[in-house]
């Protein structure tokens, strides 16, 4: 690969087509201590949801989006940025407008809209690549991992890029809460990691480990894909919830874990007590006090974790068995778009 193919360029902004974003606190960053944003026991199509994020980096490189209403039901898609917050925010704002493209003709959603969503993100991204890169050449460098999870009457889908996770909490015929992992995670070998090429092997963007004309290195077939893994479930009365979560949640809380934090918590914050429990045992591996964890500065370089989303969805089955609609909702971070919903908003 020629010296040409990789300019050496400084780092610009991508102007116009990707926005910058700022959070509503007077155009300045938030201080540099850590604070808990989300909704807790939002009402929506397919039950309620508990939604936290803390806050870790100076870009918004995590980003969630919550879309409810009918016919499409609820869909729910954390995006985890690296590199940069360009291809997260890109496909925060494109892949579920992809998705609605693609419903059936019978306006359902299928396996195959998700996958047609997904295939038109990453092909939407790698052409903005093409066109940023000659004055931009990092912008080739950032991907993001996408977990996306539909709610349509009583079938979940559940469609994963990286190693962001879904868990499903249902009660056993013991009566106890059990976990079950809805998706599969696409983790780079620890030979990949050694080369600090890839942490995941599946993402929207990094198109230097998936197009030669980006890469420095002679590229003789694609390291990453961006085809999801997609999984369909039919919804029973004994499924009470589901996590989404950012590889940083499952890094420090295993799945049972989780499900148990949720099922004590159902009606006090469930998805902030995911996130406190993580960072909890973040500060503990790093023999930190809790307290000292959060008013870190974020450029101190013993920072320790990354963002973290937590989404819970309570599901009411009574409500998907009837068809009942609730009401309209439209939330996002870090811009929150919304219908009759006030703005995300610090929780204690």
């Amino acid at each position: 690969m020629t010296s040409e193919a990789s300019p050496a360029l400084p780092r610009r902004h991508i102007a116009h087509e990707i926005p910058r974003l700022l959070p509503s606190c007077g155009g300045k960053w938030p201080s540099s201590n850590a604070a808990f944003e989300g909704h807790n026991l939002v009402n929506c199509y397919a039950g309620n949801l508990s939604i936290a994020v803390i806050q870790a980096n100076n870009s918004f490189k995590e980003q969630y989006r919550v879309e409810s209403s009918q016919p499409f039901g609820t869909v729910i898609g954390i995006f985890d940025g690296h590199g940069g917050s360009e291809a997260a925010q890109f496909a925060c704002d494109n892949l579920f407008l992809h998705l609605q493209e693609n419903l059936s003709s019978s306006q359902r959603v299928t396996t195959d809209a998700i996958s047609k969503a997904f295939k038109a993100t990453e092909e939407g991204f790698i052409e903005l690549v093409s066109r940023q890169w000659k004055t931009d050449p990092q912008i080739a460098t950032v991907g993001a991992c996408c977990l996306v999870g539909v709610v349509q009457q009583k079938t979940l889908f559940i469609a994963n890029l990286g190693n962001s996770r879904a868990v499903l909490g249902k009660i056993s015929c013991t009566g106890q809460i059990v976990a079950e992992q809805l998706s599969s995670e696409h983790i780079a070998n620890d030979a990949w990691k050694a080369k600090g090429l890839v942490q995941v092997l599946r993402a929207i963007g990094d198109a230097y480990l998936k197009h030669p004309q980006y890469s420095r290195e002679p590229l003789n077939k694609p390291i990453l894909s961006a085809n999801p893994s997609i999984v369909s479930h039919v919804l029973r009365p004994s499924d009470r919830f589901i996590i989404f979560g950012s590889a940083v949640l499952w890094e420090y809380l295993s799945n049972q874990e989780a499900v148990e934090i949720v099922k004590n918590h159902q009606a006090s914050g469930s998805a902030k007590m995911l996130v406190k429990a993580a960072l909890h045992a973040a500060a503990k591996k790093h023999n930190l006090h809790y307290s000292d964890l959060l008013k870190m500065d974020r450029d101190d370089p013993r920072h320790v974790h990354e963002d973290v989303i937590a989404v819970v969805l309570f599901i009411n089955y009574d409500q998907l068995l009837k068809g009942k609609q609730g009401r309209p909702l439209s939330i996002r971070y870090p811009r929150s778009i919304q219908h009759g919903l006030v703005p995300s908003s610090r929780i204690s």
